[in-house]
């Protein structure tokens, strides 16, 4: 056409602006796009603990050995029992002296017990209660037999001072 000048056909450069801000956006987009994580079990919580066990209680009875006397021939034996419970209790000695002879066994200061001599071994059952507490001395005259004995137990625990 006459007068027109000729179209400019080469496309248009990017402006500046539009180039950052594109770029800006698509870095934007690849930080915030969540990574691909493989595919893992969900978290287990850890087993429950128990707590822990509470201490045991003290023996309710406690009972300590000592030889009194001596003499030709025999000797006194003591067992000191003592309740370290908080309620009453009856209670049940034993005590061997292989080949000896148990000649008669007390309480100190208490109603008495019973008493059975079964060949060399002292069985004695308390009287009324012992008292929470509270202690007792059984003493016994044994004869023939070594002063320390083959095993001492009372209401089934062992006797110290052996």
């Amino acid at each position: 056409m006459p007068g027109l000048s000729p179209r400019r056909t080469d496309p248009p450069s990017p402006s500046p602006t539009r180039t950052t801000a594109t770029a800006t956006a698509a870095a934007t987009a690849t930080a915030t796009a969540p990574a691909a994580t493989p595919s893992r079990p969900a978290a287990v919580p850890p087993p429950a603990t128990s707590p822990p066990a509470p201490a045991p209680p003290p023996p309710p009875i406690e009972a300590r050995y000592r030889v009194a006397d001596t003499f030709p021939g025999g000797f006194i034996g003591e067992l000191s029992i003592r309740n370290a419970s908080r309620g009453d209790l009856g209670w049940v000695a034993r005590v061997e002296y292989p080949g000896g002879r148990v000649v008669t066994a007390w309480l100190e200061g208490v109603p008495q017990g019973t008493f059975q001599d079964r060949r060399g071994t002292l069985v004695y059952r308390s009287g009324p209660d012992l008292a929470a507490g509270s202690a007792v001395a059984l003493r016994f005259h044994v004869e023939f037999a070594s002063s320390r004995p083959a095993s001492c137990v009372v209401s089934g625990r062992p006797c110290g001072g052996l």
